[in-house]
Formats: structure tokens, C-alpha cells, sequence
């Protein structure tokens, strides 16, 4: 039988005071399944687990206003382009032939949309049917790489916040490699979402917006 360890703490930096991740090593797919289903109804904390090694991180409040500032602003851009989009949030990923799971911040289905009418949401299988678009905010640096397990979940786009800068990252050959200019929303652009995001921080919310709108209106036709 597998043994839980004692977990050890991961340092934080002093912007990060607050938010916290540990590791639990040697925890079995069992525990792991049983844990989340223990906080199937918790938004926090989130969990991610890869072949035995169990993180879990607390999220700042920061944080998760800035993971719902980005699905504020995909779906004002969705409105513009006219495309349908559903949000299924930080759903859980997992496969346990692999013994890897992971909890995005934010995830949406828009090209691949058509996968999901018709189905039980709380039914369809997530791996068989991956997201197009996944969304990480980071404040502290994971132990546990979650872009391999996004790879092997066939997610075919990251867009990643650290330190204030949004990166978007293709899934190229089993690999994720940068690019400047989305593929899920074509003519959306790195450096516009990173300015939009850090915005959201200091304008009012009918503000910023106004200004979400204006932009997806005449930059994105």
C-alpha cells in the first residue's frame, strides 16, 4: 500500500504571501481520486498529480481574480467574432492509464464547441474531448509541470500569466512551443491580452470593458 508523506513547504516569495503549494509524495491514484472527490464541490484547493507526486495550492484571491478577468475577457471576444464558447472552468483532467490529472485555472471550448452539445457536461469524457484553450495563472513556480500533462491530453493551446506577462504556447509535436498571435482566436495577440489583464488590475470594472469591447470591435474584424 502506498504511504503518504509528511508534505514539504515551497518556499514563497514575499508578492506571493498567502498562496501556498506543498507536495505529498508516494500518494496513490486511489487517494487521489478519492481526494478530489472529497472537493468536488470546493473550488479550492487545486490539485495536480503526476505518476504518485500530489501538489495542492491555495490560491490567492489575486489570483483568481485574475484567472476571471481572463475568461471575462475571451468571452467579450467571443461576442465580437461571433463565436460560441462555453468555459468549463478549472474542470479536473485526468487519465488513469498515465497517473497524471491537473486542474487548469480556466479552460474553453470554441473551435471544438460542437463536442459538447448534446452531452452531459458532468458526463463527457475530457480526455476524449480536450479543450481548445487552457488558462494558468502562476504566482508561485509549480513543482509540478502541468504542460506535459496538457500534452498528453492533446490541449491544443496555453495561454500562461507569470510576472505580469501573458505567453500563448501551440501544442507542436507532443511539445509546447511560444507564438505571438493565438490559434483558437485568430488576430488576438500576446502582448494586448497581457495589457488588458494587467489593467483589469487598477480600472473600474464597466471601464475596463468599455475598453475590452472597443478594442475586439475594431481590432479584431
Amino acid at each position: 500500500m502506498s504511504a503518504v508523506l509528511t508534505p514539504s513547504k515551497i518556499p514563497k516569495r514575499k508578492e506571493s504571501i498567502g498562496e501556498e503549494r506543498f507536495v505529498l509524495n508516494n500518494v496513490s491514484w486511489e487517494t487521489y481520486e478519492q481526494i478530489l472527490k472529497n472537493y468536488e464541490n470546493s473550488s479550492a484547493p487545486r490539485f495536480t498529480y503526476d505518476r504518485g507526486a500530489l501538489e495542492i495550492m491555495s490560491p490567492l484571491p489575486s489570483h483568481e481574480t485574475d484567472s476571471r478577468a481572463f475568461e471575462l475577457l475571451i468571452n467579450e471576444i467571443c461576442v465580437e467574432k461571433n463565436l460560441d464558447v462555453r468555459s468549463l472552468g478549472s474542470t479536473t483532467f485526468r487519465r488513469k492509464e498515465r497517473k497524471k490529472g491537473a486542474e487548469p485555472d480556466s479552460c474553453f471550448y470554441i473551435q471544438s464547441i460542437d463536442c459538447l452539445k448534446g452531452k452531459d457536461l458532468n458526463k463527457i469524457d475530457i480526455t476524449e474531448y480536450p479543450p481548445d484553450l487552457v488558462v494558468e495563472v502562476d504566482y508561485t513556480s509549480p513543482s509540478i509541470d502541468k504542460f506535459p500533462i496538457y500534452a498528453m491530453l492533446g490541449v491544443p493551446e496555453i495561454w500562461l500569466y507569470k510576472d505580469s506577462i501573458v505567453k500563448f504556447f501551440r501544442l507542436n509535436r507532443k511539445k509546447y512551443v511560444e507564438i505571438s498571435e493565438s490559434i483558437t482566436l485568430p488576430n488576438v495577440i500576446a502582448s494586448d491580452v497581457t495589457r488588458f489583464i494587467n489593467e483589469n488590475r487598477t480600472m473600474e470594472r464597466p471601464q475596463w470593458l468599455r475598453s475590452v469591447r472597443a478594442w475586439a470591435a475594431s481590432d479584431l474584424k
